[in-house]
């Protein structure tokens, strides 16, 4: 028997060891989000080639304005050479800087504080808002009195001489030949006159007690129900004729009516202008009183990196502004004479049709084909950084990109797109067929919040990452969506929404997901 539990307890101590092992805590590979120093460049080889022309078109097409350059003429990097109509352009960029300078202006204020002038100015605006707040409940309540003194001139002066006994319980109208509506116009008249007697109740209260929204509310269907009641004694008046009484009597009736009705519909509109002016001036109050208690109170760390968020958001608007006004004219990319000028001031022209050309003074440029995934990055104007074979990574020959082709080239099966930089130094150092490794630079940004690009997850609800550590239960990996820019070139990518600086995310997200399923 004792041969028998010898194997069994060992076998009972190797599924012990086994259940062990596979109940080891998960590793996680962790980092930090920082604001970081944001370079993203695109990473191509290509070779030396003789200088050649270069054809210029306009990015964005319109009318040509200025043509300022012919045919023989010697021009500098970056002179204008010709440009379209870009008002609207200029405009947009002016308020993008506007916009920056109010955004600057509102975090120097914030970091420095609120002047006791401030605080008295916001007190000022306080007393300013509670007086037109008053007046406009002041308003109002003329409204209501006025409404209900219009709609009981509307009926007990001018309807009532269409009826016989108008203030009885039997109120009779005039024939007018509609039975069904005579009907209901003899029972409207009784009901009419109950509304109005309650109303000049809350009219008085109005006027000795003070505003209410309950009386704005009563008066509004008051009204509604006269001016249903007055639109079928219109049609009532309409309906008479001179077999019955006179025509002057009838045109009396029905100028009576007309402008009894004229009266009420000025009423109810005036009532709604009355409300309206109310709640801004209550709005405007609680605005008022909003920034007397900020002013107050000061301004808050997280108030202030707010600010510094927004002038962040506006020096980008300014970028943007700026890259569309300049899509508005041709620059000469180098030194070099212009060989060919065919835009006239006045003329129509289509983007990227060749309108100038151009030949550099230097000897040499670099001839690249960009691939397809990355060529959105490049434009002209871009700087690059060269080193040649010949010469090794530790001399640098800086460059500009000087032209991009619009058509794609297949290299090896792959599009690609034909781009020239032109070095922006003569070196007799360079030479034709040298093998070119350029790093052209399309976002160099600082203090970007960023992570590893491999922390981001994309399912269904949208990219995500997962947090790590603080305020996560037990150490478990917590799901948080983001708002990502562009991924630079080490491999990070830009956080626009959704973490803050110094939060941990888990940078093998796999392990997240097979400990989720297992």
């Amino acid at each position: 028997m004792k041969r028998v539990y010898i194997p069994l307890i060992i076998i009972a101590l190797i599924t012990t060891l086994v259940v062990r092992s596979n109940t080891k805590p998960v590793e996680y590979e962790t980092a930090k989000v920082e604001k970081i120093h944001f370079l993203q460049q695109v990473s191509v080889t290509g070779k030396v080639v003789s200088a050649q022309d270069v054809d210029m078109s306009f990015e964005s097409g319109g009318r040509v304005s200025v043509v300022n350059v012919k045919v023989g003429d010697r021009v500098k990097l970056g002179t204008r050479l010709s440009s379209v109509d870009s008002g609207d352009a200029y405009a947009s960029y002016l308020r993008a800087v506007a916009s920056l300078d109010v955004e600057k202006a509102k975090l120097a204020a914030m970091v420095a504080g609120n002047r006791p002038e401030e605080i008295a100015i916001a007190e000022t605006g306080v007393r300013n808002a509670q007086a037109s707040y008053t007046q406009a409940k002041n308003s109002i309540a003329s409204a209501i009195a006025d409404a209900f003194a219009k709609s009981d001139d509307a009926v007990r002066s001018k309807v009532d001489q269409l009826y016989k006994n108008p203030r009885t319980t039997y109120p009779e109208i005039i024939s007018f030949g509609n039975y069904d509506l005579k009907i209901k116009l003899e029972k409207q008249r009784v009901e009419i006159g109950r509304l109005l007697d309650s109303w000049k109740l809350s009219v008085d209260v109005l006027n000795t007690g003070g505003y209410d929204p309950k009386y704005v509310i009563e008066a509004k269907n008051n009204l509604a129900i006269i001016r249903d009641f007055l639109d079928g004694i219109g049609i009532a008046v309409g309906s008479l004729d001179s077999n019955s009484m006179s025509q002057t009597t009838i045109d009396k009736y029905r100028a009576d009516v007309s402008s009894a009705r004229s009266n009420v519909n000025a009423a109810i509109s005036t009532l709604n202008s009355s409300e309206i002016s109310l709640q801004s001036a209550s709005s405007n109050l609680e605005d008022a009183k909003n920034q007397l208690a900020l002013k107050n109170a000061g301004s808050r760390p997280q108030d202030i990196d707010a600010e510094r968020a927004q002038v962040k958001s506006a020096q980008a608007g300014v970028l943007s502004a700026s890259a569309v006004l300049g899509q508005k004219s041709i620059n000469a990319p180098f030194d070099g004479i212009i060989t060919k000028v065919d835009a006239k001031v006045g003329q129509i022209v289509s983007p990227n049709i060749g309108v100038i050309s151009m030949i550099s003074d230097a000897k040499f440029e670099i001839e690249l084909f960009i691939p397809e995934a990355n060529i959105a990055k490049v434009k002209i104007g871009q700087e690059a950084s060269v080193w040649l074979d010949a010469y090794g990574p530790d001399q640098i020959f800086p460059a500009t990109v000087t032209s991009v082709d619009p058509a794609e080239t297949i290299v090896n099966g792959v599009a690609t797109y034909k781009t020239k930089l032109q070095f922006k130094n003569a070196d007799d150092r360079v030479r034709s067929g040298m093998t070119a490794n350029t790093n052209i630079t399309s976002d160099d940004r600082n203090d970007i919040l960023s992570v590893a690009s491999k922390a981001v997850v994309t399912d269904d609800t949208g990219k995500f990452v997962y947090t790590y550590g603080k305020g996560n239960p037990k150490g478990k990996p917590t799901k948080q969506l983001v708002e990502v820019g562009t991924i630079d070139s080490k491999g990070n990518i830009e956080i626009k929404k959704g973490l803050n600086e110094g939060d941990v995310v888990v940078t093998n997200p796999s392990k997240v997901t097979a400990s989720n399923n297992s």
